[in-house]
């Protein structure tokens, strides 16, 4: 903890952004949260595809 991987991780987002990419920045804990419900009300293919449109997702540990 404080090494700053997470400001990292958001640099690299926003200079992703910054180059026209489009970006997704999200931690673990709600995509297994968001996916988890999807897979319980059958909208699991619709929420991964979700996370595989953008050119770069950045998924945090926190």
């Amino acid at each position: 903890p404080g090494t700053g991987k997470t400001f990292l991780a958001q640099c690299i987002a926003l200079a992703a952004c910054n180059a026209n990419f489009k970006v997704l920045f999200t931690t673990a804990m709600d995509m297994i949260n968001h996916l988890i419900a999807a897979e319980a009300d059958h909208s699991l293919l619709k929420k991964l595809q979700h996370y595989q449109s953008p050119d770069l997702l950045v998924v945090d540990l926190c």
